[in-house]
């Protein structure tokens, strides 16, 4: 992907390996940021896994809103040392409010998201081995939601916000393009292309047209 974008005139900001912590990707997105200038596009990729966190049907709180509460989340490469104080998730919400600065500083902004956020695992039909879900397993509802009130709480996000959850807030940014390998409920995909590698599949799609239009 970075080869591509750079065929067409972008400067990269790359974020991977050891790198892509939880710190290391917000503190890399703040940098673009505050690089970015009027008139600059933007386009802001993740390529990795995804996870879904929703309440549990005894939640009333939710009940009485008509809705469950949920959550969807990016998964860096220092999730697994995720606490019970310390969730390495970055959530939905914190993307939108990144994405929301972002165009902030320019209008024309996309953002790639080639993930799951899905919470199931199975096999695609065709690929068999070759193909695998790019998601995770069920997580813990509390640590993520108490995750969220500590943002809140330390006035990362506005108090007027609180009834408006990641989806809405994300989709309600007219100034950013999504494109997203698969909806909330859904499984993306990664497999391996004709040179052997694993990739996903929105992404080998993606890089195919910015191609086309370059060559």
């Amino acid at each position: 992907m970075a080869g591509a974008l750079q065929n067409h005139g972008f400067d990269i900001t790359e974020c991977y390996s050891s790198s892509a912590t939880r710190s290391g990707i917000l503190e890399a997105w703040k940098q673009l940021i505050a690089a970015t200038r009027r008139g600059d596009s933007v386009v802001i990729y993740y390529s990795g896994h995804g996870g879904i966190v929703q309440a549990p049907e005894k939640d009333k709180s939710t009940q009485e809103k008509g809705a469950r509460w949920r959550c969807q989340f990016l998964v860096p490469v220092d999730y697994d040392q995720t606490t019970d104080d310390d969730f390495r998730g970055i959530l939905d919400v914190q993307i939108s409010y990144m994405l929301r600065d972002t165009t902030n500083k320019t209008p024309n902004v996309t953002i790639i998201l080639d993930c799951c956020h899905s919470g199931r695992l199975f096999r695609a039909p065709g690929y068999g081995d070759q193909a695998r879900p790019k998601n995770l397993l069920d997580v813990q509802y509390h640590s993520t939601v108490e995750h969220l009130t500590r943002l809140r709480d330390a006035g990362h996000f506005r108090r007027e916000a609180d009834d408006v959850h990641g989806e809405t807030t994300f989709s309600g940014n007219p100034h950013a393009v999504r494109i997203a390998a698969a909806a909330s409920a859904e499984t993306a995909w990664e497999y391996l292309n004709s040179r052997g590698k694993w990739t996903g599949a929105l992404t080998e799609a993606l890089v195919r047209v910015l191609d086309y239009f370059y060559y």
